[in-house]
């Protein structure tokens, strides 16, 4: 069985994305391949404009690596955006 993460990359409060989630979620629990789960940015504590130029691709500093473990375990890859 595959994992399948559906990716809310979106933010904002008045953000479309969450009922296409839940249909993709809903859909992807039909198929017997896939177990799927949802991956909320929201949820993460991302170090929005907490970079700049000297710190570009600096992996180390936290919450990073945690990130990074998170969406390497995943299976499939499919990138669709919403609005």
């Amino acid at each position: 069985m595959y994992t399948l993460q559906v990716i809310l990359g979106s933010t904002r409060p008045t953000r479309a994305a969450d009922p296409v989630a839940r249909w993709i979620l809903d859909r992807a629990s039909q198929h017997e391949a896939f177990q799927p789960e949802l991956l909320d940015l929201r949820d993460w504590p991302l170090p929005m404009f907490g970079e700049h130029l000297g710190t570009i691709g600096d992996f180390r500093d936290p919450p990073t690596p945690t990130h990074r473990a998170e969406l390497e375990r995943q299976d499939p890859r499919r990138a669709t955006r919403t609005w």
